[in-house]
């Protein structure tokens, strides 16, 4: 299963990265806007968690963000320690158009299944996941 999973994510990082290429942004540059939108203000240890990364890693993707105007990093007031996140309108916008387009691409590379088997697939996946991130 492990090398079936791998040649699915080489694919679809492969067509990620074009898309994502067309909005100025690498693919980790567009998880870390996802993270972000998801969950404002957020500190790079916890989007590191998200993202199964190194806090060192998101320092540097948003290091690239923020000098291109896309989030705002800021001290947290309650721990002046902690550094916390935000998109900026601009970041906003791009990333709502480049997850449009990313959304396609999704929906034309299932457009081979039903909806019941695209549910059923997210769900498998999903359950792959948890059980994996268990361990």
């Amino acid at each position: 299963m492990g090398i079936l999973v791998s040649q699915i994510y080489r694919l679809l990082w492969s067509r990620a990265s074009v898309i994502v290429r067309d909005f100025g942004v690498s693919v980790p540059q567009m998880e870390c806007l996802a993270v972000l939108s998801a969950q404002p203000g957020i500190s790079n240890v916890e989007i590191a968690a998200e993202l199964r990364i190194t806090p060192q890693a998101v320092s540097l993707v948003q290091r690239s963000l923020e000098e291109a105007g896309l989030v705002h990093r800021s001290r947290r007031q309650a721990d002046a320690r902690v550094l916390t996140t935000e998109l900026t309108a601009k970041g906003r916008k791009l990333f709502e158009r480049a997850d449009a387009t990313l959304r396609e691409d999704d929906e034309e590379v299932l457009a081979n299944m039903t909806e019941r088997d695209r549910i059923q697939l997210r769900r498998l996946l999903g359950g792959v996941i948890e059980t994996m991130s268990a361990r």
